[in-house]
């Protein structure tokens, strides 16, 4: 697993090139999943992909799918999918897959994404950083309090689990630490970084979309909901790469949750 996730660092300069001349589709509208799995056959406003299960004919070069709108199955060419590193996972018969065709090519797609090799959890290994401190503060300091300041950084840089656990029903939920603003967190001399929670995931154009709610400044009136874009980079049996913005992170899976994913 490491190997891979070395691997998949190595990589990720070339891949993110790729990604980020990919276009950002604005969302316009998302299915609604609050009562659980969306329609059969459903597809968001705006997104271009066609959803169905991998059937048996699927090789390093074509994919075969059966629409979940209904109809014969349908074969694509993934050559040059494969070669813009456009495929992510590899189909097996009865595995829910996304495609998106070529407009101009119908027999041939440009992304293939296997989404029941994506489903589970995902983890990383997160270190905090060192709080700061006023400038004032330091020179206060005498060399006893530096010394056990930096005793207690050391002792508090533990990493902890991050990542995401993405379900059936596409809803999702972010794993790892969430602070809240409480005494004892500002007492600590180390931070971890805030992870968003996110509640729901939807593939859309060939990227994922992932769904979280936001409140208002003063934490009180709830918002509508906030869609952030994000691209897959990688996507194999036991690595995952994505990419939100400028930041790509790297994530292994947590093999005991692949029976409940």
């Amino acid at each position: 697993m490491r190997k891979e996730l070395l691997f998949a660092t190595a990589v990720v300069v070339v891949l993110a090139v790729s990604a980020a001349c990919s276009k950002k589709n604005e969302v316009k509208e998302l299915p609604d999943t609050s009562q659980g799995i969306a329609p059969r056959g459903y597809v968001a406003k705006g997104d271009s992909m066609l959803y169905g299960l991998a059937c048996d004919g699927c090789t390093d070069s074509v994919v075969v799918v059966l629409p979940d709108a209904g109809g014969d199955p349908k074969t694509f060419n993934i050559i040059n999918a494969m070669r813009q590193h456009h495929v992510f996972g590899s189909p097996v018969v009865g595995d829910k897959v996304a495609v998106m065709v070529n407009p101009k090519d119908s027999s041939e797609v440009l992304y293939v994404i296997n989404l029941e090799e994506l489903k589970g959890t995902w983890t990383y290994m997160q270190m905090p950083t060192t709080r700061e401190i006023s400038k004032e503060r330091e020179q206060q300091m005498t060399e006893q309090e530096r010394h056990e300041r930096d005793s207690l950084v050391q002792k508090a840089m533990v990493p902890i689990e991050y990542g995401y656990s993405f379900r059936r029903d596409n809803t999702m939920r972010s794993v790892g630490h969430v602070p809240r603003t409480t005494s004892l967190e500002e007492e600590s001399p180390v931070v971890y970084p805030r992870q968003k929670r996110y509640s729901e995931w939807h593939v859309y154009n060939g990227h994922l979309i992932f769904t979280r709610m936001s409140r208002a400044k003063n934490d009180s009136l709830p918002q509508p909901p906030v869609n952030d874009t994000i691209d897959i980079l990688m996507l194999k049996k036991d690595t995952l790469v994505l990419q939100l913005g400028e930041q790509i992170q790297g994530f292994s899976r947590k093999a005991e949750d692949e029976a409940g994913k």
